[in-house]
């Protein structure tokens, strides 16, 4: 009964039954032959039910899998984060992905995969880790939780792809209001414009820097410039997205324009916040030198390097905008 007014009437009790054999049979014995077999029968009762419909998760991060051209186990691995910490289900993976011989058993057994393509799928040369859908812990492997804005925005119904992506992007368009009327001066713009007009590849991305103090609308400001010079302006949405999911956003943005209009320019805020393990390093891919009084932090993990490096080589023309110029 409680696992019915958690997922639904449709929950059998044969479902049921094997869900609770499962924690006892764990928490009576570490042999993993015996966890095995309960786990055999129960993803038979469970993926019977579960194949006869498609989820909404499912649909979006299908859509990702084909944009980020992720392998079938990370998309695996995405959607069993999704799923695994609903109540109930939750308190199961607690206790079976607790140490790091029951994860690699636990999630072969449900992928059909060896330990190293589970090892693969969660490093951080992986799809996964470096576009910033999952972060990783190695050693032990642990898997941190989804976020929950990132988990919302994958349970949204959207009717296609296009209606899935306007959660990360969108074309740029100058404000209605004239309130704020910052400009470039003449040198700087013509810089920008000259770096514009260059076409970036894999091997040699473009990556360009706007400072400005809180003040300045620089993203207004860029709108009005691209409307007058007929560049093909996109900007990463920010608006409400938590520090710690901008950087999937502005990964995600760049591989969509990548694919759908190679020739855009891409406008991504926050930059400071974005490429999180560079903080003072953010300034040497823009040709700044790092003598300037600033120590020199440690690169926080591999993960957010591995982030940091996807987001800097992208095909497209990225503008970064930030007001932290010695972050």
């Amino acid at each position: 009964k409680d696992l019915q007014r958690q997922f639904g009437t449709s929950v059998s009790g044969r479902f049921t039954s094997l869900y609770l054999d499962g924690l006892d049979a764990y928490s009576q014995s570490s042999d993993f032959d015996v966890l095995q077999k309960k786990l055999d029968e129960w993803l038979r009762v469970a993926e019977a039910a579960a194949s006869s419909a498609i989820m909404i998760p499912e649909k979006n991060v299908d859509y990702l899998q084909k944009l980020l051209q992720l392998a079938p186990t990370e998309s695996q691995l995405l959607l069993f984060q999704l799923y695994r910490h609903a109540p109930g289900f939750s308190q199961l993976y607690d206790i079976l992905l607790r140490t790091e011989e029951t994860t690699a058993v636990v999630l072969g057994k449900m992928f059909n995969s060896g330990a190293n393509q589970i090892y693969d799928a969660l490093s951080d040369k992986g799809g996964l880790v470096r576009s910033g859908l999952l972060s990783v812990q190695e050693m032990p492997l642990r898997i941190e939780p989804i976020s929950p804005f990132l988990r919302a925005t994958l349970y949204k119904e959207v009717d296609n792809e296009e209606s899935f992506m306007n959660n990360f992007l969108r074309p740029m368009r100058p404000k209605a209001t004239t309130a704020s009327l910052a400009r470039l001066d003449d040198r700087d713009r013509d810089i920008l414009l000259r770096l514009l007009a260059h076409s970036p590849t894999k091997e040699q991305s473009l990556n360009s820097l706007v400072y400005g103090p809180k003040s300045v609308d620089k993203r207004d400001m860029l709108a009005r410039l691209f409307d007058k010079t007929d560049i093909d302006g996109w900007e990463v949405i920010a608006k409400k997205v938590p520090p710690s999911d901008l950087a999937a956003w502005a990964y995600i943005a760049q591989h969509y324009l990548e694919r759908e209009e190679p020739d855009a320019t891409l406008v991504i805020d926050h930059a400071e916040q974005i490429l999180t393990s560079r903080r003072n390093q953010l300034l040497e891919i823009f040709g700044f030198s790092s003598e300037d009084d600033m120590e020199e932090p440690p690169i926080e993990s591999d993960e957010e390097q591995a982030s940091d490096e996807g987001l800097t080589a992208s095909s497209i023309r990225c503008v970064w905008l930030t007001d932290h110029a010695k972050s």
